[in-house]
């Protein structure tokens, strides 16, 4: 049972986090440490174009940013064209020219309690003006549940999804039509493989379904998002041969049983996930269907695991992403579920290493899995060979007084090695326990 509220009538309580924090297992964050570790530098990443500006607003719950007062609107850090009344933001970006009408609805998460200074939102709400999504978002405001902020965030995306549920009803009802989620009459008098809604089906339906974007008050961006690639998700979310029930708009690749794929188009990829794929809910979009598969299961079982890892189990092979993905978890925003790994996350959250990660998932055609242990392996391989050299070297010197060689690489290299090790184990020790496999797997028979 949920214990908030939020203002906007809506039971819940959002606790927007890198992944709102789901249990999967310690693997996750090992190989969340040797990817930041085999990257080594900050020259993938790309340049930035949100700018962060202090303002303070009194805000409204669950309403549209193109809604608040003149009073208020004087207060954000953006205007009409992308300029404050500091003058000092612009926008490096045409926000008219990215067309966001193929979603229906696009819905903000944000805790005002644990936003104070409006820090998380102002920043949000700066970088959703400059891509012009500025006039279509709805921000929905929740507190949060601090006897379990996993919950929290479980219950505020559901909290959402029934609320665009029933928008959608609304706007249907207000046309003259039924859900679009029923599909013909014929496909709900005979028994074909997947027209309840699942995989099968959405393939026939996906086009007509009503869909909707759901963000996180943490978002960050990495510069990639253009006309050509909103284009490019437009027309994969609309395409009648392709069933899809998730596109991530960003997505967390520090997670076990992920297989990135490539798609005929170049502009996205698709995210195979197991248990455990925990991909994060800072920004996606879901359609009807899916939607009310995750509400149904809702109403049956309640809240029983996090809600990346309820997705993971519900659409282990219908979920794809926008290649590169436009948006992140900003690398530091505080989390308000784990905050014991906020500086490690301050480091795996930077564009550049996020954008590799992602993209050495995707060339490769491995399995996160793999990576990982080859990864391990290596850095045990490279440790090793360089510490011989190092003992090497210190028995000749000790021994001759002498060394031919170099000397300094081995040692750098063994370091190195040594290092990223460590900190694998500290992330392996720190990590939250997963709840037991089966319980999850269970709730879903």
């Amino acid at each position: 049972m949920s214990l908030f509220q939020t203002k906007a009538a809506a039971k819940g309580a959002a606790v927007p986090s890198s992944r709102c924090r789901s249990p999967s297992h310690q693997l996750a964050l090992c190989f969340s440490v040797v990817a930041m570790s085999i990257s080594g530098s900050s020259a993938f990443v790309p340049p930035k174009f949100s700018t962060r500006i202090s303002w303070r607003s009194d805000r409204l719950a669950s309403v549209p940013l193109h809604r608040l007062s003149a009073a208020e609107t004087s207060k954000l850090p953006f205007g009409d064209n992308g300029f404050g009344p500091l003058g000092a933001f612009a926008s490096t970006r045409d926000a008219g020219a990215l067309d966001w009408s193929f979603v229906d609805a696009a819905y903000l998460i944000t805790c005002p309690n644990a936003d104070p200074e409006s820090a998380r939102l102002k920043g949000a709400s700066a970088i959703l003006s400059d891509l012009g999504l500025a006039a279509k978002v709805e921000i929905k405001e929740f507190d949060t549940d601090d006897e379990d902020r996993i919950r929290g965030c479980y219950t505020s995306h559901i909290s959402v999804m029934k609320d665009a549920m029933n928008d959608i009803a609304r706007k249907n009802r207000s046309m003259g039509r039924s859900s679009q989620n029923k599909g013909e009459w014929w496909q709900q008098l005979l028994p074909f493989p997947g027209s309840n809604g699942q995989a099968a089906g959405n393939s026939m339906e996906s086009s007509q379904q009503a869909k909707i974007l759901v963000i996180e008050d943490n978002i960050d961006v990495n510069g990639s998002l253009d006309k050509s690639g909103l284009e490019a998700i437009a027309n994969f979310s609309s395409r009648p041969d392709e069933a899809w029930d998730m596109i991530h708009l960003s997505y967390i690749p520090y997670v076990p049983n992920l297989l990135v794929s490539k798609t005929d188009d170049p502009n996205m990829v698709k995210l195979s996930c197991g248990v455990g794929s925990a991909l994060g809910t800072t920004a996606y979009i879901i359609n009807e269907s899916a939607m009310r598969q995750l509400i149904e299961e809702d109403e049956k079982r309640g809240y029983y695991a996090a809600i990346p890892d309820v997705m993971a189990l519900r659409f282990p092979e219908t979920r794809f992403a926008s290649y590169p993905v436009p948006f992140l978890r900003a690398a530091k925003t505080p989390s308000l579920v784990n905050p014991q790994l906020d500086d490690l996350r301050s480091l795996l959250f930077q564009p550049g290493v996020v954008a590799l990660t992602q993209s050495v998932l995707a060339l490769s055609k491995l399995s996160s899995n793999n990576i990982f242990f080859a990864t391990v392996a290596s850095l045990l391989g490279i440790s090793g060979v360089a510490g011989k050299i190092t003992i090497d070297a210190g028995s000749q010197l000790m021994a001759t007084g002498t060394y031919e060689g170099n000397i300094v690489l081995p040692v750098l290299s063994s370091l190195f090695s040594l290092l990223s090790l460590s900190i694998i184990a500290f992330g392996a020790a720190i990590a939250p326990k997963p709840p037991p496999t089966e319980d999850v797997e269970n709730e879903l028979i």
